[in-house]
């Protein structure tokens, strides 16, 4: 295995595979990269945590062709130190060799027999393209609610509708966005750490296959410095039929200015995050009062006119830090917080545009 690269294009290729690579995997081997040459000018790699791969393409200048595995934080680090614009490397024995002008560096390599096969198909087998923006888009608007409890993998994916809308939960709370531009999956769940990874791109457009069968999808980025590769295995299971939780109909339709909420709310979240962030909305006649308070800090409450034609007064309780995330993501001068009950589920939503709702569910005080 012999090759010249350019440093700053293989420092770029280590950096962006390694934000697969596992810090505490339960295998060991998978801290390592998986390096591949073949002649003249293709050097591959690659590295897998067992749910996300990745994989870019440099093309270079090789004079040997071969494999390796080699601790891809180790490498970055030492890479990044070295001077000169070119790098010259072989094997030798145990040792992936690395020279530069005035340095010879030696870093332990590893074999690969216990390192997983990562199989990604031809490039021509692609489903459709999408943009970054698209993912970024999804993102902003969904990824919060997403669930970060392992025991309930269906929750801590994105799940993709029929109706076209992206959808995430935890149990608690529930987003759900329809984006501006459809994309091709239907009554799938991605996870979404794979989705991050491929919203970071920054690239041009991404194209996508997915291979429903083996239960994934695949992505191929063309950056000027080679081809990125991602792929990830597909969430197994049903996700919850969200639409069964969304109230037909509510009592309260309170439309606030989001501004002058924010600001209330953030003032009260001081109090409030010393206490589990729980957060008490008292509605009546044309305000709503925002109330928290804590045994260590003291108390604080604030007040935000609204519309409201329901004449019957209401306090509830809920996670403030839900709030809060909730309405960020709205990008719209007024809300409007739809509720029956202190106990039941709570509508949020922009009042001009219906590509987003966010379901929130009370804390119940009395239990």
């Amino acid at each position: 295995m012999k090759f010249v690269v350019d440093k700053n294009n293989f420092l770029w290729a280590i950096d962006k595979i390694n934000h697969i690579v596992p810090t505490h995997p339960k295998i060991p081997v998978l801290t390592n990269i998986h390096f591949t040459t073949r002649k003249p000018v293709t050097l591959t790699i690659e590295a897998t945590d067992l749910e996300i791969g990745s994989k870019i393409d440099l093309k270079t200048k090789v004079t040997e062709d071969g494999e390796c595995l080699i601790n891809g934080r180790f490498l970055a680090e030492a890479i990044r130190e070295l001077k000169g614009e070119s790098i010259s490397t072989t094997i030798e024995k145990n040792e992936f060799v690395i020279i530069v002008p005035e340095t010879t560096l030696k870093i332990n390599i590893t074999t690969k027999d216990e390192y997983p096969i990562i199989t990604w198909g031809e490039k021509e087998e692609w489903t459709e393209e999408m943009e970054p923006t698209v993912l970024e888009e999804i993102l902003q608007m969904v990824a919060f609610s997403a669930s970060k409890d392992e025991i309930r993998p269906i929750l801590t994916g994105v799940f993709f509708s029929d109706a076209g809308e992206v959808v995430t939960t935890d149990g608690i709370r529930l987003s759900v966005f329809k984006p501006s531009k459809t994309i091709s999956l239907t009554n799938t769940i991605v996870p979404l750490g794979f989705l991050r990874q491929l919203a970071a791109t920054k690239g041009g457009k991404i194209k996508v296959r997915y291979d429903l069968k083996k239960k994934r999808v695949i992505a191929l980025v063309q950056p000027e410095e080679g081809d990125y590769w991602l792929q990830s295995q597909l969430i197994e299971g049903n996700f919850p039929n969200y639409k069964e939780i969304v109230p037909q109909e509510f009592n309260y339709n309170l439309v606030v200015n989001k501004t002058l909420f924010e600001q209330q709310l953030r003032t009260v979240m001081v109090v409030a995050k010393n206490n589990g962030n729980l957060l008490k909305l008292d509605i009546k006649d044309k305000k709503i009062t925002l109330l928290a308070e804590s045994s260590t800090f003291g108390s604080v409450k604030g007040e935000v006119e609204i519309e409201n034609d329901q004449k019957k007064e209401l306090t509830l309780a809920l996670n403030g830090k839900f709030l809060q995330e909730a309405i960020g993501v709205i990008d719209e001068e007024y809300l409007v917080i739809k509720l029956n009950t202190a106990t039941s589920p709570i509508m949020i939503q922009g009042v001009e545009k219906d590509n987003y709702y966010h379901i929130l569910m009370p804390i119940n005080l009395q239990e």
